[in-house]
């Protein structure tokens, strides 16, 4: 009977072991190309911001205050790009997505370290400069709902279409 507990032991530490090593992180570090507002190149890998949603580059937006054709996703890439400027960039993931892109959470390099204050994907909602998405994480909701009572980025203009509604109308 002993052995028939320590066998059924076994085959379950070692089916949920399989089942942890497959949901094992995996890391890329490198310096950054930014592509668009949410994604980035690290060698020859393409990584997704994960959980995150930026404007695309030719989507406009509009403000009484800042006019009409204002390039948000344009303007999306370009604090991107400020961001992982002459920075070592980590990205975390588990997973890729249908175009074998990674999906990723990536961080900057402070001082030779990674740092929790230096996420991307965070930032890059933080600043109004992408929403959450909200199709695929709950994440950011909170992070992009105080960056709209914060007036940040482009949560200051008062029309603008959803990225993920305007590829879908524009694509």
């Amino acid at each position: 009977m002993k052995k028939i507990n320590i066998f059924i032991f076994l085959f379950v530490f070692s089916f949920f072991t399989n089942i942890a090593f497959s949901e094992e992180k995996k890391v890329i570090i490198g310096k950054a190309i930014v592509t668009d507002g949410d994604s980035l190149k690290i060698g020859d890998e393409r990584i997704r911001l994960f959980g995150i949603d930026a404007f695309e580059l030719d989507q406009i937006c509009e403000s009484k205050k800042y006019g009409k054709n204002n390039k948000c996703g344009k303007l999306a890439k370009l604090f991107l790009e400020s961001l992982v400027q002459n920075r070592v960039i980590h990205c975390f993931y588990t997973e890729r997505d249908r175009y074998k892109r990674i999906l990723g959470t990536c961080f900057g390099e402070v001082d030779g370290k990674i740092s929790d204050l230096w996420e991307l994907n965070e930032m890059m909602v933080f600043t109004g400069y992408a929403v959450a998405y909200r199709k695929y994480s709950k994440k950011y909701i909170e992070v992009e709902e105080q960056a709209k009572r914060d007036g940040a980025g482009l949560s200051k203009y008062t029309h603008y279409i959803h990225p993920e509604e305007w590829r879908r109308k524009n694509k």
